[in-house]
């Protein structure tokens, strides 16, 4: 008789389980639906880098400028964040540029032709240049 009622006991559990279980299902199946009656279908959010190419343009001095001032300051404008480098015949600079991608270094300059050459270093190994000769002559 003792198995008889532990049987009953373990029958009725595991039925009871049974049901909660088809509720929870029911439950989950209902929050799901949308107000069409439709299952709706979450989307995996994604997350998209977009990388901007880098860029670099010199204002300041122009090409082929003839100067009687002993210095010229270099201007431009970049990537954002970015290290620029800026070589003379004679020296060498490093500046970052700002959030907005402007840069400027002064430079002295020696008599006669000044080669200057900018060059901005980007992210993955990218490196964008401009040559540019300017000539200083202390008569003038």
């Amino acid at each position: 008789m003792q198995r008889r009622g532990f049987a009953v006991v373990a029958s009725l559990i595991v039925m009871a389980g049974l049901v909660v279980g088809v509720m929870a299902s029911y439950y989950v199946f209902l929050s799901n639906k949308n107000a069409d009656d439709k299952l709706t279908v979450k989307e995996a959010v994604q997350t998209q880098i977009v990388v901007t190419p880098l860029s670099l343009s010199v204002n300041s001095p122009a090409d082929g400028t003839l100067t009687g001032d002993k210095s010229v300051t270099v201007t431009g404008r970049t990537s954002a964040d970015t290290v620029v480098a800026i070589f003379t015949d004679e020296n060498e600079f490093s500046v970052q540029s700002g959030i907005d991608g402007t840069f400027s270094q002064k430079i002295d300059l020696v008599e006669g032709i000044n080669t200057i050459t900018v060059t901005a270093f980007g992210e993955n190994d990218e490196e964008k240049s401009v040559t540019l000769d300017v000539v200083y002559n202390k008569d003038s």
